[in-house]
């Protein structure tokens, strides 16, 4: 999952532009835009917008996949590495979901200041700096309950509601015609 996430990041940064929002139901009949998006690129297999949706769709399992492994064994991990109660782990995860709910809330200002592919590359590497922030933790459970609780603020408060958020934005834009 994180090869297909730094391949996704680096496309993102290198191909990726980003794209007006238009008004729903106005047809865009710009012909060389549809004659673009028909182009054929990844080895003459896709279109660029087939090759668009995938990308964004692999971005999508990347920040599900990540978050999804912490709702999974992110309590479990606390107890056994950080010597945390669950119900203190559950508080964490808790306050963090909720800070993260305010950055949801904020997602209209922030897109007014900040493109999509933006938001998306700062989201997955915040969350990637949490996850990072786990790595080369003792076996023995005597690890600082502060970078179980930096981590967590970094993947539930920050990186994944701002980055997933953006990756859908670019569905909601992904109507060429």
């Amino acid at each position: 999952m994180s090869f297909l996430t730094v391949i996704a990041i680096i496309i993102l940064i290198t191909k990726f532009e980003n794209r007006g929002r238009f008004e729903s139901g106005k047809k865009i009949k710009d012909p060389r835009l549809n004659e673009y998006a028909s182009e054929l690129v990844c080895f003459s297999y896709l279109t660029l917008y087939d090759a668009t949706i995938l990308g964004c769709m692999l971005l999508n399992i990347a920040t599900k996949g990540s978050i999804g492994s912490f709702e999974t064994v992110g309590i479990a991990y606390a107890e056994s590495h950080f010597d945390m109660m669950n119900s203190q782990a559950g508080v964490v995860v808790g306050t963090c979901g909720f800070l993260g709910c305010i950055a949801l809330l904020s997602m209209g200002r922030l897109s007014k200041v900040v493109k999509d592919i933006h938001m998306i590359v700062f989201g997955i590497f915040v969350m990637s700096v949490g996850i990072i922030s786990l790595a080369f933790l003792n076996e023995n459970n005597e690890n600082a309950k502060w970078r179980y609780v930096i981590s967590i603020f970094l993947i539930y408060s920050i990186g994944y509601p701002i980055g997933h958020t953006a990756i859908m934005g670019l569905f909601s834009k992904s109507k060429f015609l």
